[in-house]
């Protein structure tokens, strides 16, 4: 892996891109805490990781900035593509066939923008901190599209989701093809959530003590089921 300790950057002009392929030895990026990262116009490709840690495109563990980045076909059980556990921050981005493990998880700050995650093994996002998302389009992940969980009423997992899209997730194995919300607040403006497949709730799960969905002009269309009971709903 490439282990970043300073402050640093990788760009390619916007006509050409840059590739930094792993061959499968190892995970692709390591940003050590402390240490920023900027990204711009550059592809990640077939990083493997199999330590409990994760992360095996990037590990961030400081701060991470991408612009028209790609993460693809990297293999890893804890986080396939992205493990973050510090700040992270990424515009017109995409993290697509990726997997076992869920392609992001977010244990830090994350904000995405303009991003596409989709066609990957696991659930797109995991999320167990804090998650901005906006202009986000979350698209046939066989894990399903979000999970949101936190680890206790001091501990909240929180989600936005702000004019995005959660479409056709899901499948067997996923609790719930769109949304899953445990012991976390999940808010949704302006989305869609349609087509996606779940074993106990295709469009939203929510349970756990504390648990809160917050619905603002979202359509739920054309899933397996309706919204499971067990959580409050604000609309």
């Amino acid at each position: 892996e490439l282990t970043i300790t300073g402050n640093v950057g990788i760009s390619c002009p916007s006509s050409n891109t840059a590739w930094i392929d792993a061959n499968g030895l190892g995970r692709v990026l390591h940003v050590s805490p402390g240490a920023s990262l900027t990204l711009n116009n550059v592809v990640l490709l077939h990083g493997a990781d199999s330590s409990p840690e994760g992360g095996a495109g990037i590990l961030n563990e400081g701060q991470l900035s991408t612009y028209r980045v790609a993460i693809a076909q990297c293999t890893g059980n804890v986080a396939a593509a992205i493990r973050n556990t510090g700040t992270m921050s990424m515009d017109a981005s995409g993290i697509g066939d990726n997997g076992p493990g869920p392609a992001i998880l977010n244990d830090g700050y994350a904000e995405l923008h303009d991003v596409g995650i989709g066609l990957n093994e696991g659930v797109g996002l995991q999320n167990s901190a804090q998650a901005q998302l906006e202009f986000v389009r979350i698209t046939r992940n066989d894990g399903g599209g979000i999970v949101n969980v936190g680890t206790g009423v001091a501990t909240p997992a929180n989600v936005d989701l702000l004019t995005s899209v959660v479409v056709s997730n899901g499948g067997p194995g996923a609790l719930a093809g769109g949304l899953v919300n445990v012991m976390g607040r999940a808010t949704l403006r302006r989305c869609t959530v349609s087509g996606n497949r779940g074993t106990n709730a295709s469009p939203i799960y929510a349970s756990g003590f504390g648990s809160v969905l917050a619905l603002e002009n979202v359509t739920i269309a054309a899933n397996g089921s309706a919204l499971s009971p067990a959580a409050a709903v604000e609309a």
